[in-house]
């Protein structure tokens, strides 16, 4: 039939179509190998695959063909989203809190955070304010909800007028968690502080989080990137980076070690952030930790390129 012309394999295929191809030996499943083998989603689990592949044939000391060790590197990656995920969400705490805190002590009315000339035009060139009414205006917090009801009916496709008209005399602090991360980030990097010539907020939330001003920007995109890739499903190892910031002074150390559009400078520009974070001093110890169990593993995050022997 059209559009059938891959055909979808059985378990027993699956495993052949893995060592006729060279990602593995021909070896005899343990049950627990198969077991996972049969619990993941193969075209996901061939990703892996053929970065396993690709590292034994052309990094030395990783000649290893143990399918078992590639499941170990699943499974790691799959231990690594969870810490991420942890440090980003102590992260996304403290940023709400500073935002808000920075906010009004610098903005006489509380709900100007919808009035278009708060924000700056950023990279998106989508208006910030038109972003925050929305999600405000589908949030299902009680208060929210009691606020809006109280002002007439929201039906979708209203006009930005009329949710503004809506959402006005809602305070920051009561809204600030019905945002999306990415339009904190947004909001953080482009709300004035009062009018056009002071400066941003940003400054504020850099301060409350002990983060070097001139890094800031950097870090917030960056973490807005890895929550992605973290809240997607998507794999982390053997994977280039997008929005990869500099490699931060005080892991200069670490340098040698890790490839600077690696996975792993993005992990540590989000421990930058956590230092003076409750709870996140020892972010950057549980992560190297967990990447000492597997060499493998530990290439696949630091390093990603693999470069070809000569």
């Amino acid at each position: 039939m059209t559009g059938d012309s891959i055909p979808y394999l059985d378990f027993p295929q699956r495993v052949r179509y893995l060592i006729e191809r060279e990602y593995f030996d021909e070896v005899a499943l343990a049950r627990d190998e198969q077991a996972f083998l049969e619990s993941i989603n193969f075209h996901y689990f061939l990703g892996y695959a053929r970065n396993f592949r690709k590292m034994r044939r052309e990094v030395k000391g990783f000649s290893s063909a143990s399918i078992n060790e590639l499941i170990e590197v699943v499974r790691l990656d799959q231990e690594l989203s969870c810490l991420l995920f942890e440090g980003l969400r102590m992260l996304e705490w403290r940023l709400r809190a500073a935002f808000v805190d920075s906010y009004c002590a610098t903005h006489e009315s509380v709900n100007s955070y919808h009035v278009a000339s708060t924000y700056a035009r950023d990279e998106l060139d989508q208006p910030i304010h038109e972003a925050v009414l929305r999600q405000v205006i589908r949030s299902k917090e009680p208060y929210i909800v009691e606020h809006i009801s109280g002002r007439g009916e929201y039906a979708s496709g209203d006009s930005m007028a009329k949710i503004d008209e809506l959402v006005s005399g809602l305070p920051i602090w009561s809204v600030i968690d019905s945002i999306s991360f990415g339009t904190l980030v947004r909001m953080i990097r482009h709300t004035r502080r009062v009018s056009e010539e002071d400066e941003f907020m940003w400054k504020l939330v850099s301060s409350a989080i002990e983060t070097p001003h001139q890094m800031i920007h950097e870090y917030l995109v960056a973490a807005h990137t890895l929550r992605n890739l973290v809240a997607h499903h998507s794999r982390l190892w053997m994977r280039p980076t997008t929005n990869t910031p500099k490699f931060p002074n005080t892991y200069k150390g670490e340098k040698r070690n890790a490839h600077p559009k690696s996975m792993y400078v993005m992990i540590l520009s989000l421990s930058i952030c956590l230092l003076k974070v409750p709870g996140g001093k020892d972010f950057k110890g549980r992560v190297d930790e967990l990447l000492s169990t597997s060499s493998a593993f530990s290439h696949g995050i630091r390093q990603v390129f693999i470069e070809s022997k000569s």
